[in-house]
């Protein structure tokens, strides 16, 4: 190994004086260089060689090479070139050269050498490293393709890209993107050509935008009077002449498109990439490609939603923005009724979810588009100002009618499901609103976001009906009259009214419950915790009883393992415990969780609920000064409240301290057993280390 690194560092020293004698490098400097080579080498000859040894090594000569760049100009370092000049970037492809050597598989040491190559010119380097490459790793897409680019771009060898791209499609046969790539390049071969041919001053006629001058149209008549005559004379030449202009308009890009749907048929994306492609490029042929590319679409897929979309979306695609603002829009509106038609015709033909759903999301872009537009142009004109609104509103009616199609035909995403109500409401329409809130409950029943949706808009109905009924009481005019009897039937008559509100807000209060009791029974519980805090509150809003809620709570808690700490069925059992302590007392929240202690534990939050509202019940009637307490209301004793603390710490012990934590206040103030549990605590906790600083922090007695 010492030899080997002796016979490298001798073979520095012809550059090392060359460095010295140009000015680069002092002497000193000189030393410098030669001891961090000697100690990159000795790394490098390490039995077990790393690759970020000759990272380091690279990084360090690429620094080098910097310095000796920048000396050259600040120090104005001229004359013909010597070893010098050149011998560090040889050294550091000398490096990478055994770096692949010993790390052939690693594709991304190759591609930081090529980038090296292409960034210090090293042609002959470039191609020496790409043959290695390839190579070794034959079935590496990006590899053809970047030496297809160096072969077309710098060394400008469209024969050589064209057969190293031949070459790796054999190679490579589930390749997509090599065939985008391909058919990039002969799009950029034939632009090439076209380019020459303008500025050599041949076939001008199809260098244009397709169309012919007059000059050109009279002697395009004056050819077909002659036709006859110099028809076979003339015949090979007319073949060629059509054949240069069928390259130059992309015919060999089409040869390539057609190959590239046999070797990969089933794919519309592969398909779209073409078209993505082709829209950057403007020549006389690209309508004949683009024309190609959807016909292909349209007759491989007829029941994919997204060649459809794909064919709708192309009237848009092809809509270009005169001169004219108004011939413009006049367009595009033109445009997107041509989409609009080709979505419908989709629907009809492939009527799923999937067609559904993309015909609204391209309504829903281009009313967004049109929000923007009108935004942008806060002093246009007043024609323009109502013509926009009236397209607005046309994409409006529209999206609504293929969400409510959607739904009939039980094809209605959540996505769908959850715009559709929303677009009334933006309309104005809070009935229709709720109506279309049922139907997506209805059509996905099984969705947490569109049942949530359907209970907070009839949460909302709810409200305002009764603020409704209020106000218009509050705006009756008082009953006339100064008998007694006239007053007495006044009495009747608000009594009457009075009940018939009543009647009214219970029947509500009924149908709300129903409503988000169906909700529940349909949502999976796993996925149905803001679905029970949002019903909670609906309920609680409403003033609906929540028996039938509590009843679905300990059917749903039957049904799961353990909860969480957090979250979960813990957290919805914690919130109704509270609502039904702040409706219906104390009593009402203790039958409903000495039902559920009985059942899995749903979460810790819940244990945390039951001894919060005992502890602070407890805490108010020690502090009350008389008075006689219901059953109910009693506090529990002492062991009671060890029970619940036991059932916590049994199921959380492990987790939350903050139980631990509770019970010990619990017995530093009402018993003798404070060192016991902080001994447990510490013992049974996975990560005691928050209890003891917390407890050391209130300076708890252990």
């Amino acid at each position: 190994m010492a030899d080997t690194v002796r016979y490298l560092l001798e073979e520095m020293v012809p550059e090392l004086e060359d460095m010295e004698q140009r000015g680069y490098f002092s002497r000193h400097e000189i030393k410098q260089i030669v001891q961090k080579r000697q100690d990159f080498e000795y790394s490098l000859k390490r039995r077990a060689g790393l690759k970020e040894d000759y990272l380091r090594y690279i990084e360090y000569e690429t620094r080098l090479e910097q310095l000796r760049q920048h000396r050259r100009k600040e120090r104005g370092i001229t004359g013909k070139k010597s070893l010098a000049d050149y011998a560090i970037v040889r050294r550091v492809h000398f490096i990478y050269e055994r770096a692949t050597r010993k790390f052939r598989g690693d594709l991304g040491l190759w591609s930081r050498w090529l980038a090296f190559c292409q960034r210090t010119g090293s042609s002959r380097q470039m191609s020496r490293a790409l043959t290695k490459a390839l190579q070794l790793h034959p079935t590496a897409p990006a590899l053809w393709t970047y030496a297809a680019a160096w072969e077309f771009e710098h060394n400008l060898n469209a024969a050589a890209a064209r057969a190293l791209m031949q070459r790796g499609l054999r190679m490579c046969k589930d390749a997509p993107a090599l065939w985008h790539e391909y058919f990039r390049m002969e799009l950029l071969y034939a632009m090439r050509l076209r380019e020459r041919r303008r500025v050599l001053g041949i076939d001008d006629v199809s260098l244009g935008n397709g169309q012919p001058t007059e000059q050109e149209h009279e002697q395009e008549q004056q050819q077909e009077g002659e036709e006859d005559v110099e028809g076979a004379k003339d015949g090979p030449g007319d073949e060629s002449a059509a054949a240069v202009k069928a390259v130059l308009n992309g015919a060999v890009a089409a040869v390539v498109y057609r190959s590239a749907v046999k070797a990969v048929p089933g794919s519309v994306d592969f398909r779209r990439k073409f078209l993505d492609i082709l829209r950057p490029f403007d020549f006389p042929g690209k309508a004949g490609l683009q024309e190609l590319v959807y016909t292909s679409v349209a007759a491989d897929f007829a029941d994919s939603g997204q060649a459809w979309d794909l064919r709708a979306r192309r009237h848009i695609d092809s809509c270009t923005a005169t001169a004219d603002g108004e011939a413009s829009e006049a367009a595009q509106a033109e445009a997107v009724q041509a989409a609009i038609a080709t979505y419908q015709e989709a629907v009809q033909t492939v009527p799923t979810a999937e067609m559904y759903s993309l015909f609204a999301a391209f309504l829903r872009e281009r009313l967004q588009g049109l929000l923007e537009r009108v935004g942008s142009q806060q002093q246009a004109k007043r024609a323009q100002q109502r013509r926009q609104q009236a397209e607005g509103l046309a994409l409006t009616r529209t999206l609504l009618e293929v969400c409510g199609q959607a739904a009939k035909a039980r094809c209605l995403t959540e996505d769908m499901a959850l715009q559709w109500p929303k677009l009334h409401l933006r309309c104005g329409n809070p009935a229709a609103a709720l109506e279309a809130a049922r139907s997506a409950a209805a059509t996905l029943p099984r969705s947490p976001a569109t049942c949530q949706q359907l209970v907070g808009l009839e949460a909302c109905q709810l409200a305002q009906e009764a603020q409704l009924a209020s106000s218009s009481a509050a705006g009756s005019p008082p009953v006339a009259g100064s008998t007694s009897s006239s007053s007495d039937s006044g009495s009747s008559s608000d009594k009457e009214e009075e009940l018939r509100g009543a009647n009214v807000r219970q029947h509500q209060a009924k149908q709300l419950e129903r409503v988000v009791l169906e909700a529940l029974g349909s949502v999976p519980v796993e996925a149905a915790g803001e679905l029970w805090l949002l019903g909670l509150q609906a309920l609680v809003g409403g003033g609906a009883p929540l028996g039938g809620l509590c009843w679905k709570l300990e059917e749903a808690v039957a049904g799961l393992p353990r909860g969480p700490v957090q979250g979960g069925m813990g957290a919805v059992a914690a919130a109704v415990l509270s609502a039904l302590e702040r409706t219906r007392g104390l009593g009402a929240a203790r039958k409903l969780y000495r039902k559920l202690l009985k059942l899995p534990a749903p979460g810790a939050e819940f244990f945390h609920a039951i001894l919060g509202m005992e502890l602070l019940a407890g805490e108010a009637q020690a502090d009350a000064c008389g008075g006689t307490e219901s059953a109910d209301a009693q506090r529990l004793s002492a062991k009671q409240l060890r029970d619940v603390f036991e059932a916590a710490v049994d199921a959380y012990g492990e987790h939350d301290w903050r139980l631990w934590l509770r019970y010990l206040q619990f017995e530093q103030q009402h018993g003798k057993g404070a060192g016991q549990v902080y001994w447990r605590a510490v013992k049974a906790l996975a990560d005691p280390e928050l209890f003891i600083t917390e407890c050391q922090r209130q300076k708890l007695q252990q």
